[in-house]
């Protein structure tokens, strides 16, 4: 089979940690044909570390019309997601999108629309779907061993751990703060392991007391107190058609022990802890007939490489993504009645689905 050839939007850390050293093993699936960065000395580097041979572009719109791809990953900050989505899509490409998909619901929803209207494939770049922590905890889900769960809490806190690079702290670029940013992950992850019940409405909070303090230390690095526009704690309270309900916890400041990534599932007949800080029994399954059990994990390979090879395969044999778009429409549509609950004092209905 032909290798896909494939190019990659923006060249920064998400790119140098993940797509890049999964393209490289992935080389027998696809190639990488062009490389595109704002700044040329970040995407020649890229390619030089990495060992690769791709041509290399400022401008998306010059990549698009002078290299034949098949797809594109975008690596890019959050407010080019759309802008550059459209024309990839446009182009005839298939779409990889690091999270989140967009900034607010509505942009999403323009993509998936986009690449419904075009037969294309678009999946969205949450790749701890294949952590083998959360691969064991969808196995025993499936088993029926937790029965129906009508509740779930996923938590996603960092004692000090704000972004000092790039525009994490500015809202108008990012769409939102942690809540957008990393308790995305854990929300996809509740939602997945609860089998993607249909979100009504939201009653959130969000607060800034930390993120804007200048008194207090950030060891990621210091950053603008005053440009600070983002939540530095937020919190909401999901309810499901289905009468289940999940409570989402994030934050970039907290005052903690220790960071927490963690969800607990409760169900009809037993209740799950899926605990990423955890190294010894990251995984616990509490069941009043079999007392405490603790599931053995799969020797899978790196998320990053599953995630690219999944997206690979749903081009070549033309099947949904597991992460799609719609699924990432429905993460951005959550997170925007959490914010518009924070601005209203109200129970916020999920809109935008």
């Amino acid at each position: 089979m032909t290798p896909l050839r494939v190019g990659l939007l923006g060249c920064g850390g998400i790119a140098k940690t993940n797509h890049l050293p999964a393209l490289r093993a992935l080389s027998a699936e696809a190639q990488l044909g062009a490389l595109c960065d704002l700044d040329r000395s970040k995407a020649e580097e890229a390619a030089q570390s990495f060992e690769f041979r791709p041509r290399i572009f400022t401008s998306l719109e010059s990549m698009l019309a002078e290299e034949p791809l098949d797809a594109v990953l975008v690596a890019s900050p959050n407010e080019t997601h759309l802008p550059a989505g459209r024309a990839i899509l446009a182009s005839g490409r298939h779409l990889f999108c690091e999270k989140p998909l967009g900034r607010t619901a509505e942009e999403a929803s323009q993509l998936v629309r986009l690449a419904e209207e075009r037969g294309l494939r678009l999946q969205v770049g949450l790749q701890l779907r294949w952590h083998p922590l959360v691969l064991a905890a969808q196995e025993a889900v499936e088993a029926g061993t937790i029965g129906p769960i009508y509740y779930g809490r996923a938590q996603m806190l960092r004692k000090r751990g704000v972004p000092p690079w790039g525009r994490f702290i500015d809202r108008e670029a990012q769409g939102g703060g942690p809540l957008l940013d990393t308790g995305v992950h854990l929300l996809d992850l509740a939602l997945h392991l609860m089998g993607h019940p249909r979100p009504a409405s939201v009653s959130g909070m969000t607060w800034d007391r930390l993120g804007r303090n200048p008194d207090l230390d950030n060891p990621w690095g210091e950053y603008d107190r005053t440009r600070f526009t983002i939540e530095d704690f937020g919190t909401g309270l999901i309810r499901f058609e289905s009468g289940a309900g999940l409570l989402l916890e994030s934050a970039y400041m907290a005052n903690l022990p220790q960071n927490v990534a963690q969800i607990q599932l409760f169900g009809e007949s037993a209740g799950l802890l899926l605990d990423f800080n955890q190294t010894e029994t990251p995984l616990s399954i509490f069941s009043p007939e079999k007392g405490d059990t603790f599931p053995s994990l799969p020797l899978v390979e790196e998320p990053a490489i599953a995630q690219l090879r999944a997206f690979f395969h749903s081009i070549t044999e033309k099947v949904e993504p597991l992460v799609s778009g719609r699924q990432a429409q429905t993460l951005n549509a959550i997170l925007d009645a959490l914010y518009r609950s924070q601005e209203s004092g109200r129970e916020e209905p999920i809109a935008n689905l």
